[in-house]
């Protein structure tokens, strides 16, 4: 039926442009083994192209592994490049499905195609735009591979549940467990014929001990130091392999401890419109007893978890939290700069945000600590030196201000209607409570036939009504008085530029995106005096000083902190003590509007940097400091080393 339509071209040579899509929803066991199957569906178009259109023709194929239900595929996006540059006449598959497994986006995708005058042809569903009735031969064709979507997960569903009963299912195994071969588990070798999973007994009594330490009242993290001390693996599939707080909870609330598998804690749940799957607890999960499993009884393990306030975790769907945490629906990529972008020189892990400070990542306790670097860098100064650098470069350089004038224009948008969007909500609160407030005072002013029961009642959901209103009518206030203001014009930014760059760099994840392209490295170095054992951030930027050259980058040094008054004043000291006739302390003192005590500081602290032959006041450290202050838990500082 193909060859009854022939093959058109719509460029001058006459030679039609076709584009053979491949797709596999899964890759083979090897990389070289999905190759060969998308090369297989290419030589099978092409095949079927030679026999129905025996012309010349000019051919390409654009095949990859991906879902089917995605819509925003490689793939797709180099189609619909090519087909936008009529570089396309004609579009083949095996058939629809290799295109799009979504009903909704073929129909999509054949109807666009049509729309701008470009054929497709799937050679199993015997559809051809070409064909009058191609109407009717896709409808049945999404019919059939839509059927197929849930004909698959339906049979996947029903043997994971079989196999799961049989002893089989098993994922990731947690500490003390390990996965069994089929020829083990058929034998019946570690417990019940195909149980895939098994106890290692050698690591039991880590639990026991365990069990006994909470009672005596030790806390989460001395365990978690201990198990790391001890050299015990936290199990296969840590990468860190480090134990912490979150994962030692994990490994003891889960039932597996008394020896209950579970199965489907989560279920995936398509979202159709990205073609991705939504993680979501599942409130019935598959359970199974296996004695052979266990640990320790569950009582033991109840009250082993009572000693620490936790409880045993069923899975299951949780009730919501009173308060949402703050950074709920935020990626935890997602940061202000120049958190997560500055690193640490010592262990050259990133930089956490701790309140106003950053944090090297690796010196917290809780995960293991093995930095000794502790020191504590303030954000706003940082803040502060790069907001200067963006105004200085963006006032100076074109080509700059074009990257960075849409940025600011776009999030300022945003954050106003965000903040348009909430205030209409707080309105409407008010609003709604007002009304509440309105009838429950008529009801109350109008109250002769009710008992004093009932209008106790009312007065009582007055006066909270009356308070949740006074507090609405506060937030808005507060809200309409903090909002601030930028006009989005260029010529409005560049005149605040200063002022709108700090709000940004303190509110927006798209600015911190920017701030990573324009300071590609934030190193934090930790600096100590001479005469004390206080240490001290400097901060290490590598900026981008040329936007039309991108590999060109300035080094830039700012010390996070202000020098002790004898360091700050000791070259203006040294330079009057120099001069003749030699000026006494107290005149020194007097000059630079100090005590001569300060001076006598200063002078003494010229001789200490010549003794030691440094050229810098603040020496950076590059091993760990045989004296820093404050720092009595950091690893393998002699405090520490004492303890």
């Amino acid at each position: 039926m193909f060859s009854n339509f022939p093959l058109t071209a719509r460029n001058q040579d006459g030679v039609p442009r076709i584009i053979s899509v491949g797709r596999l929803s899964q890759p083979k066991d090897t990389a070289e083994e999905t190759a060969q199957s998308l090369e297989s569906m290419r030589a099978q178009d092409e095949k079927l192209l030679d026999m129905h259109f025996p012309v010349p023709k000019h051919v390409d194929f654009l095949g990859e592994q991906s879902s089917g239900m995605i819509p925003d595929r490689d793939t797709m996006q180099e189609l619909w490049r090519r087909i936008d540059a009529n570089m396309c006449d004609l579009v083949v598959a095996e058939d629809i499905s290799r295109i799009f497994r979504n009903p909704k986006l073929q129909w999509e995708f054949v109807q666009k195609c049509v729309d701008v005058g470009v054929r497709v042809i799937c050679f199993a569903d015997n559809l051809d735009t070409a064909d009058d009735n191609w109407f009717f031969t896709l409808t049945v064709a999404t019919v059939r591979h839509g059927l197929t979507i849930e004909d698959t997960r339906r049979r996947i569903k029903r043997k994971s549940t079989t196999a799961f009963e049989q002893g089989g299912e098993v994922g990731k195994t947690r500490f003390g467990y390990a996965k069994v071969s089929r020829e083990d588990a058929a034998a019946g070798k570690y417990g019940p014929k195909g149980l895939r999973i098994r106890r290692l007994d050698e690591w039991n009594w880590v639990y026991l001990d365990i069990k006994r330490r909470f009672p005596e009242k030790e806390k989460p993290l001395e365990v978690v130091e201990w198990l790391n001390s001890a050299g015990i693996p936290p199990g296969p599939y840590v990468t860190s392999q480090r134990w912490t707080v979150k994962l030692l909870q994990q490994n003891l609330q889960c039932p597996l401890l008394h020896g209950t598998r579970q199965f489907r804690r989560e279920r995936s749940v398509l979202v159709f419109g990205t073609g991705r799957f939504r993680r979501e607890a599942n409130a019935e999960p598959a359970t199974q007893y296996v004695p052979e499993l266990a640990h320790m009884t569950r009582e033991e393990q109840e009250e082993m978890l009572a000693a620490v306030g936790w409880r045993i975790d069923w899975g299951g769907v949780k009730p919501p939290p009173a308060e949402p945490h703050p950074r709920k629906g935020i990626s935890r990529y997602q940061s202000y700069w120049p958190a997560q972008s500055a690193t640490c020189s010592v262990s050259g892990d990133k930089m956490y945000a701790v309140g106003k400070f950053l944090r090297c990542s690796n010196s917290f306790r809780r995960r293991a600590g093995t930095c000794w670097n502790h020191v504590l860098v303030p954000i706003a100064p940082l803040r502060a030196f790069i907001v200067a650098w963006l105004v200085k470069f963006a006032r100076t350089s074109a080509a700059f201000r074009s990257v960075l004038l849409p940025v600011i224009q776009e999030q300022l948008r945003g954050q106003d209607q965000r903040r348009q969007s909430e205030r209409s909500l707080k309105s409407m609160k008010v609003r709604e409570l007002e009304t509440q407030e309105r009838n429950l005072r008529r009801s109350i002013k109008l109250s002769e036939e009710l008992s004093d029961e009932e209008l106790k009642s009312l007065v009582a959901d007055l006066t909270a009504v009356t308070a949740q209103l006074k507090e609405a009518r506060q937030d808005a206030q507060v809200d309409e008085s903090a909002e601030p203001f930028f006009d989005l014009s260029d010529v409005a930014i560049m005149a605040n530029l200063e002022q709108v760059l700090t709000h940004l760099v303190d509110t927006s994840f798209a600015m911190a995106a920017l701030l990573r392209r324009f300071v590609p490295k934030c190193g934090i170095v930790p600096v100590q005096a001479l005469d004390t054992g206080q240490v001290q951030p400097r901060a290490k930027l590598s900026v981008r000083g040329c936007m039309e050259n991108c590999e060109q980058l300035d080094e830039l040094v700012v010390d996070l902190f202000e020098p002790p008054v004898h360091i700050r004043l000791m070259p203006d000291a040294v330079r009057l003590r120099n001069q003749e006739p030699r000026p006494t302390l107290k005149q020194i003192g007097a000059a630079l509007g100090t005590s001569y005590m300060t001076v006598k500081r200063a002078l003494a602290y010229d001789r200490r940097m010549k003794d030691a032959g440094a050229s810098e006041p603040f020496i950076e450290l590059r091993d760990k400091p045989a004296n820093a202050s404050r720092w009595r838990h950091a690893p393998g500082t002699p405090a520490d080393d004492a303890a």
